[in-house]
């Protein structure tokens, strides 16, 4: 199981919980160095993978190709439709399958996974504030999607 400790800082410019004070800021360089002895007062807010949206998975695709492909790629399809079919979610860890449509004709049938991102598609999730090491699962971080605003 991944610690908090170990991954904290993939997450600078994410919302944090602050356990024991009911409140919450943003993770910023100086404030990591001070929390290193404090971890257990915090919980990055994050979201699940399966929380995505069509158009961020759109751009995980056109990530998963190298650089000078992207152009190409990107106007192969012109939708993406996230799968409710989650077979390969053993296989995969989380795994979101989708189908990539140009015209509205099938182009692709794919399975994005967790623990098959390239370094841009890795960069790219955290930036968007996914959980991409269990952290919700194993109570380290909060699901951004669970909370309930006033």
């Amino acid at each position: 199981m991944t610690q908090l400790k170990d991954v904290i800082h993939f997450y600078l410019g994410c919302e944090l919980y602050w356990v024991f004070l009911n409140e919450t800021s943003v993770l910023d360089v100086s404030l990591l160095k001070d929390l290193q002895n404090h971890l257990h007062q915090i919980k990055p807010i994050l979201r699940r993978l399966d929380s995505m949206t069509e158009e961020e998975l759109k751009e995980c695709v056109i990530l998963s190709y190298f650089e000078r492909n992207r152009d190409i790629i990107s106007q192969c399809f012109d939708e993406v439709i996230i799968s409710t079919d989650n077979r390969n979610k053993k296989l995969h860890g989380t795994a979101i399958p989708y189908t990539l449509f140009k015209d509205g004709k099938h182009f692709m049938t794919a399975t994005l996974s967790e623990n098959h991102l390239n370094p841009e598609q890795f960069l790219y999730l955290l930036k968007q504030g996914f959980d991409l090491f269990n952290l919700i699962d194993s109570n380290q971080a909060i699901d951004k999607n669970k909370i309930t605003t006033p």
